[in-house]
């Protein structure tokens, strides 16, 4: 668990955003379009938190919000240009950090990697979670 908060923090200092808010990038560059409440569910925060979080990244200039055409009761997110931007490069930079490194482990520890990996959710005792197979991946 302290390589995944170390690894965090160096989101942070690469990019000066936390877990929360590369995680709601992510799920808009996945699923444009979607209700804050909706990004709360999938996310598993609070509504209030999720409105805190679009409020920040909104005003960050990373998410755009529109009036549902359908029901002008709700508001829509999708990604900026600029958000777009910034969760590529962090989804580049993470994906080559991840690669070359990987590059060090024989093949049979990569492959218990990878067997470990796809079972977290398992093996942490939360699969079956609300969100399960929508989490934002990094």
């Amino acid at each position: 668990m302290r390589a995944v908060y170390h690894f965090e923090r160096t989101l942070i200092a690469r990019f000066g955003l936390g877990y929360p808010e590369i995680c709601l990038l992510q799920l808009l560059r996945r699923k444009s379009g979607i209700r804050v409440s909706d990004a709360a569910r999938v996310l598993e925060i609070p509504l209030f938190s999720a409105t805190r979080l679009v409020q920040r990244l909104e005003s960050d200039g990373y998410v755009v919000k529109r009036q549902d055409a359908d029901d002008g009761r709700a508001i829509l997110l999708s990604l900026s240009p600029r958000g777009r931007g910034l969760i590529r490069r962090i989804e580049d930079d993470n994906y080559e950090l991840i690669m070359s490194n990987a590059a060090a482990f024989p093949g049979n520890e990569l492959d218990a990697l990878v067997l470990v990996a796809g079972r977290m959710g398992r093996l942490l005792g939360v699969e079956g979670s609300a969100s399960e197979g929508l989490e934002p991946p990094l």
